[in-house]
């Protein structure tokens, strides 16, 4: 059976069951305490949230040899860059995001068939008051990490194109209320009006009409999206299974989540690196 008809047969169950995707993913939120600070927020949704989506997702689509997991990784410390212009004007430092969503395809030997990526800042009010961060997914043409930050591999990264960029960038407004529409995606510009539930932004992700794919093995060189991706996964990876042995971080975190009762990491370790919420397809009848 070819991958591109599992392909097709994976996006033709995602829009049979949207509605229920959207709401299940959309309430997976309200497990959640709004009432503390941004990160405790993640954290919450990274750990108690995502056992309501393994609980009321993933069943849904868990079927025609099909097997979806969700899990999470939590971490404190986030890369800091310094955005830079056409112009090679910096606009001071600031994180490049809160959280990273990674779609993954699997076939059943667990090797990557589909991959595609979403950073997103994170913010309790629907306002954005940091100049840095709106310059950084708005207008920079690339960043530079700080002395010591995510990678040795060089430190200037090349961002989308602008008209691509609101695939992989975008703000999660998390604005405290309780109401079946929080939270909810906005995509950037931020002064524009265009929105999406964080449960049609997940479904879109699944539907591969949101997100920017990037590359399934590793770059040895190249500053674009995949770069930037891989240096986010290895980042974490290295706070989170430090002192063990390295090889493939993504193939490190797959492996642990691929036990039953694995859903949830947190790292203490104060290298830098950006919290992670997996999304993990495998289809059991391609190899």
């Amino acid at each position: 059976m070819s991958i591109k008809y599992r392909f097709l047969q994976f996006r033709e169950l995602v829009f049979r069951n949207h509605k229920d995707i959207i709401y299940h993913t959309q309430q997976s939120w309200h497990v959640v305490n709004f009432n503390q600070p941004e990160p405790n927020i993640i954290f919450d949704y990274l750990k108690e949230g995502v056992i309501y989506l393994n609980q009321n997702v993933s069943p849904i689509l868990s079927t025609r040899g099909f097997i979806i997991k969700f899990a999470g990784v939590f971490i404190h410390q986030k890369p800091i860059v310094t955005p830079i212009s056409y112009k090679n004007i910096s606009n001071g430092n600031c994180e490049v995001g809160d959280l990273l969503t990674l779609f993954l395809m699997l076939d059943r030997n667990k090797k990557v068939l589909y991959q595609s990526a979403f950073i997103s800042q994170a913010k309790k009010e629907n306002r954005l008051d940091n100049r840095c961060q709106r310059f950084l997914y708005e207008e920079s043409y690339e960043f530079e990490y700080l002395k010591g930050g995510c990678t040795h591999n060089g430190s200037r990264r090349i961002l989308p194109k602008i008209q691509h960029r609101h695939l992989g960038m975008n703000y999660l407004i998390l604005d405290g209320s309780y109401s079946f529409t929080n939270p909810f995606i906005k995509l950037i510009p931020f002064n524009n009006s265009i929105k999406f539930l964080w449960g049609e932004t997940i479904f879109l992700m699944l539907s591969k009409l949101y997100g920017l794919m990037f590359r399934k093995t590793e770059p040895t060189n190249g500053k674009g999206w995949s770069r930037i991706i891989w240096d986010l996964i290895n980042c974490t990876g290295r706070a989170a299974f430090r002192g063990q042995s390295r090889g493939s971080f993504l193939r490190n975190f797959l492996n642990r989540f691929n036990q039953d009762d694995e859903y949830f990491f947190q790292s203490e370790s104060l290298e830098g690196g950006t919290s992670i919420l997996f999304i993990i397809a495998q289809d059991k009848e391609v190899k």
